[in-house]
């Protein structure tokens, strides 16, 4: 992968009345190819997780570089590592069959400064665009499987959205400076444009020629094109009001017309209101206690309106196979949807001391998001799953915490820390009329491994519960008698066959509660170094808690690939558990398994280490990484002066990921999943390991 990245910003004073700013941004990325991850034959991660255990990867290797895969060897009875009628050879995936990327983006501004008025009223003016322009391939040659003439894709979006605004402002102050006022009126107009197509070849004319004119004859390619428009238009006011340096107040307000919205509902206003207090200066803490250098009270209430995406109020059909026939949309849309609102209200305290030595920032708060924009089940005799339409109460509660400390600072050295650390907790307050609460709401995850396990949303519960298969086990308040007569509490301990040993799954209907996707507390750590003028930088992430499923660690255990299935290969094993001893009267009773496993190979491969055994496979997600190191040179000061052209030269090198502190296994704990372009949490499948990356990047200002 290549990147590149050029900025530039100018500054300039028209006049004594006008100031001109101006910057633009352009940055390219180039790859020949981008993995595939997940849980698809195109991964490389897939392939190498279902590997058989007894062919080594120098094998793949040799088979791929050797030009064993020809037209003679797929049509043949030749053997293959990875034949005809199964899935890839790694080696081939990652050399002939490459997802290429080439992706432009350029993005900048340009405004005016003008002072209309002694320095007091002014007007902004600003006119921005960002542009990208992305263009992708995907290819796979003859003689693979599914496709003996190969296959081809060529797929291009085109983003533009482009801002224009203005902000006329007026500032003063009053009573001998001690009022101070800041009141100003603004608008934008937000326009953003998306073009894409794609060309899709499912066979080949000429071999290892990849183009869209290179189909069969009495073939075409399949060929699809999208384009949206959405518009907003908005003003917005604000006031901000201060006393004597101590008191201050700050109001805002803002209405956005949206065109994905009806006309009645594209109209959605929401303001908010903010106040602070220098506790330090009403108490005069410098005059009997000058050790706390600064006390900031604050509280606020904002209320944000969302819409969209465009043309979710319209119906729309799509085209069949039959010549002139369409189908109605899956989903059924509503004209009448009406804004995502989120309401948030947050309280918190800023403290420095030692002359700003160390410092505190402490704020709680909360958050309800009504009216969210979701597909909910809808009767099939509409011609519809789903209907779109508002729904929920999600509650927000949560505390972040910052600290800074700087141990040291001289004229040459100069060391400083910073911890943050966030706790927070969203829990489902409703539904929508009509819902039973006592089932939950199944967050969409794209897979639900074959219908075994899912994250589900409880009204009146945190949300992110993880819920999968597992094992039968005794159910609580079970118990057994040991050798001495003591009954022992055997609650949750695995129910063991009498006669084999072996343990059974329960059933699809009793599904277990695995623990919560989401992390109890966010962290993290920076530090910098400052000696005259080279400085290292830090920067730490960890997470408390969090539980994932991973898909990949169950197909490796699966196969007797990872260590959870050394125990007992030779002899067998005692599985922990009890055995349930059913009475004639249909009362059941527990004692210790003493059952030797003998057939350790269905003990482990079908049972325990099965895949969809998920209990085996979760994980606590908790890690510390050392996500970032830079070290960085700037020029001095009297040299750039003598070029009378450069403000500064910095030279920087840098290393992301150098280490990662955690019980998680195989994988980055950090991952996450894809729905479309939302990540979510909690399951992990056919993902890449932790990657590292090295660089360097030069500065120059003028």
């Amino acid at each position: 992968m290549s990147r590149k990245s050029v900025s530039l910003s100018v500054r300039s004073q028209v006049n004594k009345y006008i100031k001109l700013t101006a910057n633009v941004n352009y940055f390219m990325t180039d790859s020949d190819n981008m993995p595939s991850t997940g849980y698809s034959n195109n991964s490389v991660v897939y392939q190498l997780v279902w590997n058989s255990t007894n062919i080594s990867m120098k094998n793949y290797k040799d088979e791929y570089f050797q030009g064993r895969w020809n037209k003679e060897t797929f049509t043949s009875d030749t053997d293959m590592l990875v034949g005809k009628n199964n899935y890839y050879n790694p080696y081939r995936i990652l050399y002939a069959m490459p997802n290429t990327q080439d992706k432009d983006r350029l993005f900048g501004n340009i405004g005016l400064n003008i002072n209309l008025w002694k320095n007091k009223l002014t007007l902004d003016l600003k006119s921005g665009a960002d542009v990208t322009n992305e263009f992708r391939t995907q290819r796979k040659p003859f003689y693979t499987y599914n496709y003996t003439q190969g296959w081809y894709r060529e797929q291009s979006n085109f983003l533009v959205e482009f801002n224009t605004d203005f902000m006329l402002k007026y500032t003063d102050s009053f009573v001998h400076d001690r009022l101070t006022l800041t009141a100003g009126f603004g608008g934008n107009n937000m326009t953003y444009n998306r073009r894409s197509w794609k060309y899709t070849l499912d066979n080949l004319d000429i071999e290892g020629v990849y183009n869209v004119d290179n189909y069969p004859a009495g073939t075409k390619p399949d060929y699809s094109a999208y384009r949206s428009k959405k518009v907003v238009n908005s003003l917005y006011g604000l006031v901000s009001l201060g006393w004597d340096d101590w008191a201050y107040l700050d109001l805002t307000a803002r209405n956005d017309w949206s065109s994905t919205l009806s006309p009645g509902n594209w109209s959605y206003f929401y303001p908010s209101v903010s106040a602070s207090v220098l506790i330090d200066k009403v108490a005069k803490f410098q005059d009997w206690l000058p050790a706390v250098s600064f006390l900031k009270a604050r509280v606020s209430w904002a209320n944000v309106g969302k819409d969209t995406t465009p043309y979710s109020i319209s119906y729309g059909y799509t085209a069949t196979a039959f010549p002139g026939g369409y189908r109605p949309a899956a989903t059924y849309p509503n004209y009448y949807l009406k804004p995502e609102n989120v309401e948030t209200w947050e309280a918190g305290l800023e403290a420095k001391f030692l002359k700003n030595r160390i410092g505190v920032d402490i704020a709680l708060y909360q958050s309800d998001v009504t009216d969210q924009i979701y597909d909910v089940p809808y009767d099939y005799i509409t011609g519809a799953k789903y209907y779109t339409t508002n729904v929920g109460l999600i509650r927000n509660k949560g505390i972040e915490i910052a600290l800074n400390f700087t141990p040291i600072k001289t004229k040459d050295w100069k060391w400083t820390i910073g911890i943050n650390a966030s706790r927070n907790i969203g829990v489902l307050k409703r539904m929508y009329d009509g819902w039973n609460n006592a089932n939950p709401f199944q967050e969409d995850y794209g897979t639900t491994i074959g219908s075994r396990l899912f994250v589900y949303d409880y009204v009146g519960k945190k949300m992110g519960e993880l819920w999968g298969l597992g094992l039968q086990q005794a159910p609580e308040g079970s118990f057994y008698l040991d050798e001495n007569g003591n009954q022992v509490d055997c609650s949750g301990m695995d129910i063991i066959n009498a006669k084999t040993g072996l343990p059974a799954f329960d059933d699809s209907s009793n599904l277990k509660y695995y623990g919560n996707v989401n992390p109890d507390w966010l962290g993290g750590l920076t530090t910098s170094l400052k000696w005259r003028d080279i400085t290292l930088n830090a920067t730490f992430t960890g997470q408390i808690g969090g539980k994932t499923a991973s898909v990949t660690a169950g197909i490796l255990g699966y196969q007797g690939k990872l260590k959870n299935t050394l125990e007992g290969r030779n002899d067998g094993l005692v599985a922990p558990g009890v055995n349930a001893i059913k009475a004639a009267d249909g009362s059941i009773t527990y004692q210790k398994n003493n059952t030797i496993t003998t057939d350790i190979v269905s003990y482990y491969s079908t049972y325990k280490a099965n895949r969809y055994n998920f209990e085996e496979y979760i994980y606590d997600n908790s890690f510390f990484k050392l996500k970032e190191l830079t070290v960085s040179y700037n020029f001095p000061k009297k040299l750039m002066e003598k070029t009378k052209v450069i403000q500064g030269i910095t030279v920087s090198a840098y290393a992301t990921n150098l280490f990662c502190i955690t019980n998680y296994p195989f994988y980055d704990p950090e991952v996450t999943g894809y729905v479309g372009s939302n990540t979510k949490r909690g399951i992990e499948s056919g993902s890449l390991p932790m990657t590292r990356s090295f660089g360097a990047n030069i500065k120059i200002r003028f």
